[in-house]
């Protein structure tokens, strides 16, 4: 897959999941609505986050690196914010619920940050 392809591909992504979260919000109260609804606003938000902040990276290592940015780059910055798109998720619905947040979430970031470290050895 080219690098372009993928850029437009994650673009695309971050625009449908931006309708999905605007049309989730203006006509479904989350607060009452069933757990369908509170699922797909969940995961659009997952998308917006990972695509945003990961489009963002790419572009900041662009002019790090002076245009010499590899398929590569693109896909370590998706995977790295797909992690940071999972925590904040994950604490989202965990304080929906009402569980305790101070060590869980020490507790699923350290996990997180060995899983990162493991992908990195493994594809390195």
């Amino acid at each position: 897959m080219t690098k372009g392809l993928l850029l437009i591909f994650l673009f695309l992504v971050f625009i449908i999941s931006t309708i999905m979260i605007v049309l989730i919000l203006k006509y479904i109260d989350p607060y009452t609505a069933n757990s369908v609804v509170l699922f797909s606003l969940f995961l659009s938000v997952l998308l917006w986050i990972t695509t945003f902040l990961a489009l963002i990276f790419y572009f900041i290592k662009k002019v790090h690196y002076r245009g010499e940015v590899l398929t590569t780059h693109l896909s370590s910055s998706f995977r790295q914010w797909l992690f940071v798109a999972i925590f904040v998720i994950w604490l989202w619905i965990f304080e929906r619920i009402g569980v305790p947040l101070v060590f869980t979430a020490l507790l699923f970031s350290t996990l997180l940050i060995f899983l990162e470290l493991f992908i990195q050895s493994v594809f390195s």
